[in-house]
Formats: structure tokens, C-alpha cells, sequence
């Protein structure tokens, strides 16, 4: 038999295998990122996770494939695709090797909890990337929305818009109102803490003093709330 033929035997056999490689197995490496799943079936080609949640927080139930083109870098790239959810459609990818994070995320993901008093409902993602490489931010890219449970005094409406930028060791995210009346600041580590920063510009003395009762605290640059946690 030539040298020829049996690599060709062995790409096929090699191909065969990975083809049949069950999806549990493959979501290893997902999760140390904090990831974890009540249910897992199919492959890594074609495979379904039930119940995922990320830390604390429900994600819903997902289709997901491999992306073999990913696999010739050295990196492990996950697509995904929630089902019907109360939340609505959330896509993009998992990615883990060099860099890390999540690539290309397109849909909503409730926040309540995270904000402490804060009345956060939901974050919305427009194709947003974030990537780690070791403990520095290397991609920061999309539009982000903040969706408000219900009004803060001074502000006008409940959406915060903006968008990433990598910060060295931290992402930071910079979201407002249109008159800047509200302005949402915060930044994650790859580690999962976080550091929050509300501030409430131009409020009326009664609604100053309602803020004050909830929290704010008087800053340069009107009322400020902040919070710490981890994700």
C-alpha cells in the first residue's frame, strides 16, 4: 500500500472520529469559562444543550455546531442558536484557545439581580464581540442596550445605548440616554468581576433628594450609584 493511500486512510478515519465526537465532551473546555447545562446531546456538529446557564444566570436552551474552519487555527469556535424563549433570539458563538469570550452575539439577556438596587432589566446585544487573550481585552466590538425595569428620577426614558472598547485588562462598556441625562459606565475583567457606575446629570431637588434616599450619592458630575460583583 502506498504512503499516499494510508494517509488518506487515516485523514478519513481521523474525520469519521471527530464527526462522532459527543457534544459533552467537546463543552470541556467551555466549562472552566463558567458555563454549565442540565441537559447535552447530539455531536459537536449538530448537538442540542437544555437548561444553559452562565455562573448564576439562566441563558435558555440552545442548538449549537462546531465551526471546523475555526479548528485549523488552534481554536475552538461554538455557534449557537437559543429556541423559543421568553427572551427572545439570542446567536453568536462561544470561542476558546488564544483568545476567548463570545463572537458575533445578537439577542437579549435578563440582568436582574446583577444591578443591586438599580432597576436593570435586560441587556441587548447587536452583533457584539468581546475577547480575552490571557487577561488583556483583544476585542471589544458592537452595540450594546440597556433596557430599565422602570424609570430613574431625572432621566429621560429607559435605554442606555453605546458600545465596548478594550481597556487592557478590562472591557469597558459606555452607555446613555439621548440628552445624557442617564449614564451607565461599566467594565468586566476575564475573571468575571465587574465595576459598575450610574450617574443621574440635571436632577431636580425632589428628585435628587428621591435618589439620595435610594442610594446616589452627590459626585462631580451629578448623583453616582456604583456596584461591585462578580458574574
Amino acid at each position: 500500500m502506498s504512503r499516499r493511500l494510508i494517509f488518506w486512510f487515516a485523514g478519513i478515519l481521523a474525520l469519521g472520529l471527530l464527526a462522532f465526537i459527543p457534544l459533552r465532551m467537546a463543552l470541556g473546555r467551555f466549562v472552566e469559562q463558567g458555563f454549565t447545562a442540565r441537559q447535552v446531546a447530539g455531536t459537536i456538529w449538530n448537538g442540542r444543550i437544555g437548561e444553559l446557564n452562565f455562573k448564576s444566570r439562566r441563558l435558555g436552551t440552545f442548538e449549537v455546531a462546531l465551526d471546523p474552519l475555526a479548528l485549523l487555527t488552534g481554536a475552538v469556535k461554538l455557534g449557537f442558536h437559543r429556541l423559543d424563549d421568553p427572551q427572545g433570539v439570542l446567536d453568536g458563538a462561544l470561542v476558546s484557545g488564544a483568545d476567548r469570550g463570545f463572537h458575533e452575539t445578537t439577542g437579549r439577556i435578563a440582568i436582574g439581580g446583577l444591578s443591586g438596587t438599580l432597576p436593570l432589566d435586560a441587556i441587548e446585544l447587536d452583533n457584539v464581540s468581546v475577547l480575552f487573550k490571557g487577561q488583556n481585552c483583544s476585542k471589544a466590538a458592537g452595540q450594546v442596550t440597556v433596557l430599565m425595569a422602570a424609570p430613574i428620577p431625572g432621566v429621560d426614558g429607559v435605554l442606555l445605548r453605546g458600545s465596548p472598547r478594550c481597556e487592557n485588562k478590562r472591557v469597558r462598556f459606555v452607555l446613555s440616554t439621548p440628552s445624557n441625562s442617564g449614564r451607565l459606565e461599566f467594565y468586566v475583567r476575564s475573571s468575571g468581576d465587574y465595576r459598575a457606575w450610574f450617574r443621574v446629570r440635571g436632577a431636580q431637588p425632589d428628585q435628587a433628594a428621591n435618589l439620595m434616599a435610594a442610594g446616589f450619592s452627590p459626585s462631580q458630575e451629578g448623583l453616582m450609584m456604583s456596584i461591585d460583583g462578580k458574574l
